[in-house]
C-alpha cells in the first residue's frame, strides 16, 4: 500500500495533476483515504528534505528513494542518518513520519482474532 501510494503521488504531480484526489482514489481500495492529505504533506517534506525529485521503482522493485521512505516510516528515528541537513528539517520529517505512522495506527481495523495489540 505504502508503494502504491508513493508511486501515485509522483504520478500526479509528475503528471501535474492534483495530488490529493489521486492519493484518495488508491488509498480507498485499503479503506484508508481519511490518509491522503497527511501522506501528501509527508511526501512533499521528504522530497523537501532530498533537495530533488523523488525517483519510484517500477514493478515489484522499489527504488532506494521508496526503501529509505519505508524504513523511516518503520522507524522514524531514522530520519536523522539521511539527508536532513538542518535540526528544522529533521524534526518536520520526523514528525511527519510520526503522524502518519500514528494515523495508520488509528485508521487499520484489527481483525477480531488478531492478537498483536494486546497487553
Amino acid at each position: 500500500m505504502i508503494v502504491e501510494a508513493i508511486r501515485c503521488w509522483e504520478a500526479a504531480k509528475k503528471s501535474g495533476l492534483a495530488r490529493q484526489p489521486r492519493l484518495y482514489q488508491t488509498l480507498a481500495d485499503y479503506r484508508l483515504e481519511i490518509l491522503a492529505p497527511a501522506f501528501d504533506s509527508l511526501m512533499t517534506i521528504f522530497e523537501a528534505a532530498m533537495k530533488r525529485p523523488l525517483i519510484v521503482g517500477a514493478d515489484c522493485y522499489p527504488s532506494a528513494d521508496e526503501s529509505v521512505l519505508i524504513g523511516m516510516l518503520v522507524e522514524p528515528g531514522n530520519a536523522e542518518n539521511h539527508f536532513c541537513r538542518s535540526e528544522e528539517e529533521l524534526a518536520l520529517l520526523v514528525c511527519a513520519l510520526r503522524s502518519i505512522r500514528l494515523m495508520i495506527d488509528c485508521t487499520v481495523t484489527v481483525a477480531p482474532d488478531d492478537h498483536r495489540y494486546e497487553n
